[in-house]
């Protein structure tokens, strides 16, 4: 998760709601597998988060064994990917359905750890989280560094798209 916001999110406005993020980072993921292919964003599915979600992630499990053994991304980075994005009931979430990489960004905000803001919708990411990244990224093998070359050319739109819907 580092390496993938280090390479693609660094120098964007982000959103601080951690289920948008994690929504624009899901996207990404679909649009690398599925050629540039993703959901429709739309405000409607921002009032219920955990429909959405589901959607979004019936998409993405959809666009996988649709693209079946030709999928750009390395199968270790998928498998990632499904562990940081699968809907799950995480008691100690405060909404009932949510995901790994949206709890990992919800904490990070709160603790002041991801995000560079004081109040608002959008941020950056802080320097010692990309810091962080780039070292993480630098350390993974080859195959693994180009699947998240492959995602983060889609993370800036998803971004974008995530703040403004």
């Amino acid at each position: 998760m580092p390496a993938l916001v280090w390479k693609s999110a660094s120098d964007q406005f982000c959103p601080v709601n951690s289920h948008r993020a994690s929504v624009a980072f899901l996207f990404a993921v679909t649009a690398a597998v599925g050629s540039g292919k993703y959901p429709h964003w739309g405000e409607a599915y921002f009032s219920s988060f955990n429909s959405y979600f589901a959607e979004s992630y019936a998409v993405f499990e959809s666009a996988c064994r649709r693209i079946g053994d030709n999928n750009p991304l390395d199968t270790e980075f998928m498998k990632a990917t499904e562990y940081l994005f699968e809907p799950q009931d995480l008691h100690y979430s405060a909404c009932p359905v949510s995901t790994v990489f949206a709890e990992t960004w919800g904490r990070g905000l709160v603790g002041h750890k991801y995000a560079d803001i004081d109040t608002g919708r959008v941020c950056y990411v802080r320097r010692l989280i990309l810091e962080h990244g780039e070292k993480s990224y630098n350390q993974l093998p080859l195959y693994l560094q180009q699947s998240i070359d492959i995602v983060a050319e889609y993370v800036p739109d998803m971004l974008r798209q995530a703040i403004e819907t």
